[in-house]
């Protein structure tokens, strides 16, 4: 039996590089942010990377009662990992940026409503721009 290989989805991949451009940019303003950044990111696209593998890493069609299961499961799951590198990331690691930490994962958190919204943006576009054809 052959088993699909699970590739990362785009919003996960660009929430890791949107990770890395955060920290990079905070090096300005000193290590403690930089790195406050990314551990905010990483928390925020780890955890969601998780839930992509644990979900879709083996779907098949025919397991789709499964799928729901496995959906809310996962979604628990990965809001206790996310809460304990939080708690892991405020009580280990000094000194903290609480603001850049929170920022980074907000802004990484954003990262597929915004991808959607442009994506949704453009399609809508193209279908303005093919439908009614003018004479």
């Amino acid at each position: 039996m052959l088993h699909r290989v699970y590739t990362p989805p785009r919003a996960i991949l660009a929430q890791f590089g949107l990770t890395l451009m955060l920290a990079l940019a905070l090096l300005p303003w000193g290590l403690v942010h930089a790195y406050s950044a990314l551990i905010g990111g990483l928390v925020a696209a780890s955890a969601n990377a998780l839930f992509a593998i644990g979900v879709f890493g083996r779907y098949r069609a025919p397991q789709l009662a499964a799928l729901a299961g496995r959906l809310v499961l996962a979604e628990v799951l990965k809001l206790a990992y996310t809460g304990a590198l939080f708690l892991t990331a405020i009580v280990a690691v000094r000194p903290l940026s609480p603001i850049a930490l929170f920022a980074a994962f907000l802004a990484a958190k954003l990262v597929p409503a915004a991808m959607v919204a442009v994506t949704d943006r453009q399609t809508t576009v193209e279908r303005a721009g093919s439908w009614p054809r003018k004479p």
